[in-house]
C-alpha cells in the first residue's frame, strides 16, 4: 500500500513538473497556453490621465520573453515561429524561437489580424485582415526574415 501512495505522489510531481506555466507577471489576470512555450496574458496595470486608473492590456510571451503588448498570436506547427500584430503600431511581426528575435512583416497596418495558417514549407504565413472581421488574405514571406 505504501508503496502506491509513492508511485502516485511520483506521478503527480511529475506532471505537476511538465505541465506548462504561465510566465510570472506582475497583476496577471488571465493566462492562456497557446503551445510550444507561447503565452497570451492579460495583465491589469495603472493608467494615469484616464477615466479609470486600471488598464486591461494583452501581452503576447513565448516562455517568460515578453514580445510585447498584443491580443493574438498564432505558433507555427512546428513551434518554432509564431506571428503576432503589435497593439502599439498594428504591425504584424514573426518571432522566431532559434534566433529570440522577432522580425516586422507589415510596414504598414493592414487590418486586424483575425487568424492565421502556415506553410512552413514554404516559410510563409497566410493571415486573416480585415476592420470587423475577416475581409481579406494577406501572404507573409518569412524567408528573408532569419526564418530557417
Amino acid at each position: 500500500m505504501r508503496s502506491i501512495a509513492i508511485l502516485i505522489l511520483a506521478i503527480a510531481a511529475t506532471a505537476c513538473a511538465m505541465s506548462p506555466r504561465s510566465p510570472a507577471i506582475k497583476g496577471i489576470e488571465a493566462s492562456r497556453s497557446l503551445g510550444h512555450g507561447f503565452w497570451l496574458i492579460t495583465a491589469a496595470e495603472e493608467v494615469q490621465g484616464s477615466f479609470e486608473s486600471i488598464g486591461h492590456f494583452g501581452y503576447c510571451y513565448y516562455r517568460n520573453k515578453n514580445l510585447g503588448r498584443c491580443d493574438r498570436m498564432w505558433p507555427s506547427p512546428s513551434g518554432q515561429f509564431a506571428v503576432y500584430q503589435a497593439a502599439s503600431t498594428g504591425h504584424i511581426f514573426l518571432f522566431d524561437t532559434h534566433t529570440g528575435l522577432s522580425t516586422q512583416l507589415t510596414q504598414e497596418f493592414p487590418g486586424l489580424m483575425w487568424s492565421a495558417s502556415w506553410r512552413e514549407q514554404e516559410k510563409k504565413v497566410i493571415v486573416q485582415v480585415g476592420a470587423a472581421g475577416p475581409e481579406r488574405e494577406i501572404s507573409l514571406s518569412y524567408a528573408q526574415a532569419g526564418g530557417t
